[in-house]
């Protein structure tokens, strides 16, 4: 799990139901309806307020925050966000969250399992066994976001990947299957629609087949630190696909 992925634009966040705590988490998912604790007035206030906390003092575009802050607010106090239902809220929440910033990473993420383990972290909260645990199983149920291979006419090598999961000795070995696939193809089309991000060293690891090595592919930025630069990989099993005919839908 990358830790500055969180920095970088996204303000993904666990909220869980059976309190008006919420906890920060790195790995998007999909928001998911699940049975839970209905959430009362005072659940949504603190949920929002804490969203507020988080972004002033953690998102990346400080010029960006007012209008963040007011779209949220006027949420809140619109009524917008009546709901028992911790999924429907998430939803509403997150639509304000892009729309007021622009930004398709920004959205709340009805996750209480993880948020519960996230509760019995001791030090740094992306090392907790248990969370880790579940974003692994997350990924072993998607194929590591790898959704859809297919051969299209004229030879045309299609992948469609829904989330940029990674987990370590597991995640590499998908993507060197998928490469090896798109290798023998004449062109190669990389389907990204409905994407909604995830761990920066899948995304590293993609690019690498297509850049040539030690090439800046991503600078991070956090408020208050220095840019974090990410340089493509030399070594790749699947080798590189360089010069090969590549579009991104």
């Amino acid at each position: 799990m990358n830790r500055l992925h969180l920095a970088l634009s996204v303000c993904a966040l666990a909220f869980g139901t059976a309190t008006p705590v919420l906890a920060q988490q790195a790995q998007p998912v999909a928001v998911a309806r699940t049975a839970a604790a209905s959430l009362t007035a005072e659940h949504r206030a603190a949920a929002v307020a804490a969203i507020i906390a988080a972004v002033e003092t953690r998102y990346v575009f400080p010029e960006r925050i007012p209008a963040i802050r007011g779209r949220l607010d006027e949420g809140l106090s619109s009524g917008r966000y009546d709901t028992v239902d911790a999924a429907v809220f998430a939803e509403r929440v997150s639509a304000d969250l892009r729309a007021s910033s622009g930004d398709g990473h920004m959205y709340l993420n009805n996750a209480p399992a993880e948020y519960a383990a996230a509760l019995t972290s001791e030090g740094d909260v992306f090392d907790n066994p248990e969370l880790r645990a579940i974003w692994a199983d997350a990924a072993r149920r998607a194929n590591s976001g790898l959704g859809e291979m297919r051969i299209l006419p004229g030879n045309i090598r299609y992948l469609r990947i829904t989330q940029f999961h990674w987990v370590a000795d597991r995640t590499g070995q998908a993507y060197d299957d998928a490469m090896r696939f798109l290798r023998d193809g004449d062109a190669v089309i990389i389907d990204l629609r409905g994407n909604g991000g995830g761990d920066h060293a899948a995304v590293r690891y993609l690019l690498s087949h297509f850049m040539k090595p030690d090439q800046l592919d991503i600078t991070f930025l956090e408020t208050g630190k220095e840019p974090i630069q990410s340089r493509t990989l030399d070594h790749l099993p699947a080798g590189r696909l360089t010069g090969k005919p590549l579009y991104v839908l």
